[in-house]
């Protein structure tokens, strides 16, 4: 007797793509070959402002924290069976980021792109996404200044200490003669 186990086989699932040269626009083709269609897509964002999902879909691209602290989400979502995306079928999806997530920090960068399937299946598959600068990538604008000013308080203080010190000197020979 043979043991014998068959786990059911993920849907391939290919998303081409990603940001654009200056970080700011991103253009995805997903294509898949399971055998019921596709409903909807879920891609993580930091700062988007735009999303756009192809014909017969509605597209919305949410900040989850006003603050910038979470990740937002961009949604795309068939409207009916008339926007479903049948295997075979490729589809585009876009988003732009704000023009200013520059000063907020934001990269392109891995994240997990969530699919969902009319027959209720779900998949994450990793793609390029909008994601947040590290802490200190963030900070190091503020460290450069930071020492920018300590290196020139510092330089000061020396000089100051150094025509202290001459003058002192100059004393102690006039007093000695």
């Amino acid at each position: 007797m043979f043991a014998c186990s068959v786990a059911a086989a993920q849907p391939r699932v290919t998303i081409v793509g990603g940001a654009d040269a200056t970080g700011h626009s991103f253009d995805w083709t997903v294509d898949h070959d399971h055998s019921s269609p596709m409903v909807s897509i879920e891609f993580p964002n930091h700062r988007a402002d735009l999303f756009i999902a192809p014909f017969e879909w509605s597209g919305t691209a949410k900040d989850v924290d006003a603050n910038g602290r979470d990740r937002g989400v961009s949604v795309g979502e068939a409207n009916g069976a008339g926007g479903w995306i049948y295997r075979g079928t490729p589809a585009r999806f876009q988003m732009r980021i704000s023009p200013y997530a520059g000063l907020l920090g934001v990269r392109p960068g891995p994240g997990a792109v969530r699919i969902r399937f009319a027959d209720g299946l779900e998949i994450e598959i990793s793609a390029e996404v909008p994601v947040r600068e590290s802490w200190l990538a963030r900070q190091t604008p503020l460290v450069g200044a930071v020492l920018v000013i300590l290196i020139v308080v510092i330089r000061r203080v020396r000089g100051r200490n150094r025509r202290s010190a001459g003058g002192e000197v100059a004393k102690q020979v006039e007093t000695a003669k």
